[in-house]
């Protein structure tokens, strides 16, 4: 026997979805009056049968629902009354028994997160109202920029403190009622859930939100499955993106590069003195976490790879940018298909760090992970050292560091274009459209787009320790001045205000 064929609807990012049937698939709240259907599933005309208790009853549902699904508004109980989202909140507001269909809040989110967060905060006690000058950063004080970005933040008196990503992920709420903050920061969308039900629960509480996307932004985009990051105030540190991203949506996105510490990478800031063989220093790994599992089933033909190498031999970085444009991707979100191409980025990068770092195998050390051995088998590898201890020491002895960007970043920087000059160190860097931060005298003492040119530039500054102090002192003073977390901290204030 042939089982009936599900209905099913187009979702919010054009996906087919079918939709399940039964009571099972509903949550019910009670409360008093006439009860209100938040979403009618796939059977409206079962309803009654299934809820006795809703004989009349009012309706909320999403104009794509009928869109797509092919179910006609005269299939709906007569007795049923459609409500405006407007008419649902006030119903919810006063207490009526709702009916929840649990499935649709993940097919719209957009439409239904501003309806369904009224009702889980009407269901319970209210948060309190947002407390001027606090901040939540998503992470912990071992996470990506959270410690710098705390310091920062104490410094500006601000009232800031870390959350723990997925405690907030699945406690949003409840940590609300203890303290609800007048805005919550998140790097890399961290915290935050992929269908945004957590962003349309700030907005119904008051609470700003804004993420600092410090990686390729599509790449994180890519984990999401609803519109609601149009909505969600952004920054960039590649402004690159700035363009692709308000193509695809995006409301509101501004630049804010990386920064440096200037307490942690001051040369006045104990440090242990490093045992360090060659001339050069590169801290860094070969390849970010999980890599392999991010880009599963991605790959690049071996004519790719020769291109990129005949490219990097002529000083041209095939980038993030390059691949997009060689590609033509149909879309860099919803789509998975930016990873693949995002891969081929990743590739260039790991060839051209390999190639920069074995040009230099006899006075270069390498902090980093175990994977470089399979790339630079040669090379005077040590283990990964301590950001916030080992690190700073590095950089200040150090003859010169070296860095290279991923080309997941057409425009973008390290933390070592900020953090060595700090440190009161001496950095050559690839060139990257993103030193254009820097005024144009300094990065033309230090930058390089080939590995001959960068050999040139070791052997010269190696012969001139005098000259490294007297440049490295400058770039101090500059990245003092206008590029501490201090400066982001305000920049951020600043843009949340607009």
């Amino acid at each position: 026997m042939q089982r009936p064929e599900r209905v099913s609807v187009i979702n919010e990012t054009g996906k087919k979805q079918s939709l399940p049937a039964g009571r099972n698939f509903f949550e019910v709240l009670p409360g008093k009056g006439a009860p209100v259907f938040l979403g009618l599933g796939p059977e409206p005309g079962n309803l009654p049968t299934l809820f006795p208790e809703a004989a009349q009853a009012g309706y909320v549902e999403s104009p794509d629902f009928f869109r797509t699904s092919g179910i006609d508004k005269s299939a709906i109980p007569s007795e049923y009354t459609e409500l405006s989202p407007e008419d649902a909140k006030q119903a919810i507001r006063e207490g009526a028994p709702l009916i929840i269909y649990k499935p649709a809040g993940r097919l719209f989110p957009c439409f239904w997160g501003p309806v369904i967060s009224q009702a889980r905060i009407a269901r319970g006690s209210m948060p309190k109202s947002p407390s001027p000058r606090t901040v939540w950063i998503t992470g912990d004080e071992n996470s990506l920029l959270v410690k710098e970005l705390l310091a920062a933040a104490e410094r500006k008196q601000l009232d800031c403190r870390a959350v723990d990503p997925e405690n907030m992920r699945a406690n949003l709420l409840p940590l609300l009622r203890e303290e609800t903050p007048e805005l919550i920061l998140s790097i890399n969308f961290k915290g935050i859930d992929p269908y945004g039900e957590n962003f349309h629960l700030l907005e119904s509480t008051g609470t700003k939100l804004a993420v600092w996307m410090v990686d390729n932004p599509f790449n994180i985009l890519s984990g999401l499955k609803s519109k609601f990051w149009h909505e969600v105030p952004l920054l960039v540190t590649d402004s690159w993106f700035i363009e692709p991203l308000k193509t695809h949506g995006a409301k509101r996105v501004e630049h804010m590069p990386l920064a440096a510490d200037p307490v942690l990478f001051s040369p006045q800031t104990p440090a242990p003195k490093p045992e360090i063989a060659g001339d050069v220093v590169f801290v860094g790994r070969s390849g970010f976490p999980h890599r392999e599992s991010f880009f599963a089933g991605c790959s690049m033909k071996e004519e790719e790879y020769t291109l990129a190498r005949n490219m990097m031999a002529r000083g041209h970085k095939p980038d993030f940018a390059f691949w997009t444009d060689r590609e033509r991707p149909r879309n860099l979100w919803p789509s998975k298909e930016v990873r693949c191409t995002g891969f081929k980025a990743e590739e260039c990068g790991r060839l051209w760090r390999s190639s920069c770092l074995e040009s230099l195998r006899d006075k270069v050390t390498i902090f980093g992970d175990e994977g470089w051995k399979d790339y630079l088998p040669e090379a005077d590898i040590r283990n990964p050292v301590d950001y916030y201890t080992v690190l700073p020491g590095i950089y200040r002895e150090a003859n010169i560091t070296l860095n290279m960007t991923s080309p997941l970043l057409p425009a973008g920087l390290t933390q070592r274009n900020f953090d060595v000059w700090a440190a009161g160190g001496f950095l050559l860097s690839d060139s990257s459209q993103g030193l254009g931060i820097f005024p144009r005298e300094l990065t033309k003492y230090i930058h390089f787009d080939t590995v001959a040119q960068l050999n040139e530039l070791v052997e010269k500054y190696l012969c001139a320790p005098k000259l490294r102090l007297e440049i490295s002192k400058i770039w101090r003073n500059t990245i003092l001045t206008r590029h501490t977390y201090d400066n982001r901290i305000q920049q951020l204030l600043e843009f949340m205000e607009q």
